[in-house]
């Protein structure tokens, strides 16, 4: 017969129920736990939580095939021809500058130049451009990146994939959105003015 039972004593529900506690197990657990939210929150994409999904790449790509809940406001950033008129020395998100070469904006991966287009010219230069096609791509490229550093995380593009569209299309012409989907020069400058007022 079971000592606890035999006992004259009448036991509580808890005493009955609570097996003893292993205080090893219990610190792994919470250890364990404690990780596991830090490496979450390390790998989220807070973009795709705070911006609609009709406003991202792929989102804008699938049309009204999406599911991927009720459309939003795109126009996030500003326009390039706000940029444009906005010049003074702490207009521009850090670490871009009026006066800095369009083929070295911002920190890291370089942009391409578009000969006869960018080539020699800072990035108030390319947004003081007229005319369509890749000009106007250049212009809104411009824009974009000074919108992405400006309004991150809430901007649906992040400077290196607006450096990695312009430079697709500088090299092939299009932007190839996924395997069945590539955008033409004026569709993507179509998207990329989406993203602005």
């Amino acid at each position: 017969m079971d000592k606890q039972n035999s006992s004259d004593t009448p036991m509580t529900p808890t005493e009955t129920s609570t097996p003893s506690v292993n205080n090893a197990r219990r610190r792994f657990a919470k250890t364990g736990l404690g990780a596991s939210a830090v490496i979450a929150t390390l790998v989220s994409q807070p973009v795709l939580g705070a911006v609609p999904y009709n406003c991202t790449i792929s989102g804008h790509a699938s049309g009204n095939v999406s599911t991927h809940g009720p459309e939003g406001n795109c126009a996030i950033g500003l326009s390039h021809g706000y940029w444009k008129t906005h010049t003074a020395k702490g207009d521009w998100p850090a670490p871009f500058a009026p006066s800095q070469l369009f083929k070295d904006a911002g920190a890291a991966n370089s942009l391409l130049d578009a000969t006869g287009i960018t080539t020699g010219k800072t990035m108030l230069d390319v947004l003081k451009l007229g005319g369509g096609g890749m000009t106007a791509l250049a212009r809104e490229v411009v824009g974009a990146l000074l919108n992405a550093q400006q309004f991150a995380p809430n901007f649906p593009l992040n400077m290196a994939q607006i450096k990695q569209i312009w430079n697709e299309v500088v090299n092939t012409g299009q932007y190839q959105v996924n395997a069945s989907v590539s955008w033409s020069v004026e569709e993507v400058k179509n998207y990329l003015e989406s993203l602005h007022a």
